[in-house]
């Protein structure tokens, strides 16, 4: 008898090999950060939506572009608008050497998904899990007393992936149909972005095979991820792909400190104790709560 996967066997794979891609694509990223920032967000949509259509004609998924006829088309308005916060935020980050900042909205945003279980979902928390989302608030209260700012970087990568998952969740279209819309959304504007560069030669898109090539790759590196992540959300709780999602942000922590040597302050690490914290105790809480099933 072949052996099969559970659904929920199956939401954690994909889970995690969209995490594992995400926490390791800034070293990526990092071999374009010479080329201007709005060609590299506008290349990296475009050949994402390609790549997305080509995977719909692949899988015999083509048709499935009706459904949006007959269903709503405000949620997918919605995504597109939170996936280009997040697109655009976490590739300023890594331009400007601020990957610790994106580490640290990867790491808030576990807690912020399961306070929208709670809140939207009706998913019931348990005491340390309220805990954590205390820390958590905590840590950004840190930011804002040791700096002077909020840190809008960490917030902005937060809070957009996690509306942006949820819509995901309880959006009725096919993931890989959501995905692909949205890349064509934002592409009809980026392509006259493209084309206004062309026009006036201040592109560098082939102009070097190594930067177009490049280039070409991050469409894929963007999409894979979210391909994995659409069926994640689909199949196991919200709360669980938040435990899962540790994975992203500590492989940026890595990047950034050991790496990159971005510099981590007093003030950095004491904000970061209260979001490990917060990380475990809803870890373990999680635990505690499948081992009781």
């Amino acid at each position: 008898m072949p052996l099969t996967l559970t659904d929920d066997k199956k939401g954690v794979s994909f889970a995690i090999l969209a995490y594992l891609t995400w926490g390791l694509s800034p070293l990526y990223w990092k071999y374009l950060t010479h080329l201007p920032f709005t060609e590299v967000f506008a290349h990296r949509v475009i050949w994402s939506a390609l790549f997305c259509f080509f995977l719909l004609v692949l899988n015999h998924k083509f048709s499935l572009l009706k459904e949006l006829k007959q269903k709503k088309f405000l949620p997918l308005l919605a995504t597109t608008i939170l996936i280009t916060i997040n697109w655009a935020t976490y590739l300023y980050a890594i331009n400007t050497e601020r990957l610790l900042e994106a580490s640290l909205g990867y790491f808030i945003n576990p807690v912020l998904n399961i306070f929208l279980g709670f809140l939207l979902l009706k998913e019931k928390l348990g005491k340390l899990q309220w805990i954590a989302v205390i820390l958590a608030l905590m840590a950004v209260l840190n930011e804002v007393v040791t700096f002077g700012a909020l840190p809008w970087i960490s917030l902005s990568l937060a809070i957009s992936f996690g509306l942006y998952g949820l819509i995901r969740k309880i959006s009725p279209l096919d993931s890989l149909v959501s995905l692909t819309m949205e890349c064509f959304i934002l592409t009809l504007p980026l392509l006259m972005l493209v084309g206004t560069q062309f026009i006036k030669n201040e592109n560098t898109f082939l102009g070097s095979w190594t930067s177009s090539l490049l280039l070409i790759g991050g469409g894929l590196l963007t999409a894979l991820p979210l391909i994995f992540f659409g069926p994640a959300t689909k199949l196991i709780n919200y709360s669980t792909i938040g435990m899962i999602q540790y994975l992203a942000p500590t492989l940026h922590f890595s990047l950034a400190v050991f790496l990159y040597n971005e510099p981590f302050s007093k003030g950095k690490f004491l904000t970061f104790i209260p979001i490990w914290l917060a990380c475990f105790l809803y870890s373990y809480e999680g635990i505690k709560k499948r081992k009781k099933n």
